[in-house]
């Protein structure tokens, strides 16, 4: 597990450097498909202040959490969206990632990510597990 997360963290900040030298020359836009409660949308945001992140998922509970976290934290550069990764469309990205998006979430954030021309992390599981999401 050392070298996969090795691996994961260099390849997120791989994607962030590219989002942070954006051709527009904008705050880039992380949105973090299925984000829970904000476990890595959160850090990511405090170390990116100057990035702007939105965390969507599908659970009310859980984009009610991200944003008590970051009000908490005093973050004004997160917000939650709550909805399926297919029916977002709040506006454009320069990063998608999404780590553990369960079942196909992570072929719909990739694909997401490939239409939008954004960069993308992902980190897939339950892959063959979950019939719907």
């Amino acid at each position: 597990s050392g070298p996969e997360i090795a691996d994961t963290v260099s390849a997120r900040e791989n994607a962030l450097k590219v989002a942070s030298e954006n051709k527009n020359k904008t705050a880039p836009t992380v949105v973090d498909f299925g984000s829970g409660s904000g476990n890595m949308t959160l850090p990511l945001a405090a170390l990116l202040p100057h990035c702007t992140f939105v965390g969507v998922d599908m659970k009310a509970r859980c984009i009610e959490l991200l944003q008590r976290r970051a009000v908490a934290a005093s973050m004004d550069n997160v917000r939650g969206v709550l909805g399926l990764i297919e029916e977002y469309n709040e506006e454009a990205c320069d990063v998608v990632v999404a780590l553990h998006a369960c079942g196909n979430a992570t072929d719909m954030a990739i694909e997401w990510a490939v239409q939008a021309d954004a960069c993308f992390v992902v980190c897939p599981c339950c892959v063959g597990k979950l019939k719907f999401s």
